[in-house]
């Protein structure tokens, strides 16, 4: 969230808000799988733009 947080530009302080509702609340962490615990009536476009944020942003696990 840190490094999503710190680019609010990349698609709107809105999608970084909504990003921190859906983070895992355990680890804090945005995955594709928290997505999934988006609020009712969320437009879908945000979503894509929260997506693009994992895309862009994430960083994968070391194996």
């Amino acid at each position: 969230m840190a490094m999503i947080e710190a680019h609010p530009e990349y698609r709107g302080t809105d999608v970084v808000t909504l990003a921190r509702q859906v983070a895992d609340k355990g680890t804090g962490h945005l995955t594709p799988a928290s997505l999934m615990n988006r609020p009712v009536g969320v437009p879908t476009q945000n979503v894509k733009k929260v997506w693009h944020y994992i895309a862009r942003y994430g960083c994968q696990s070391r194996r």
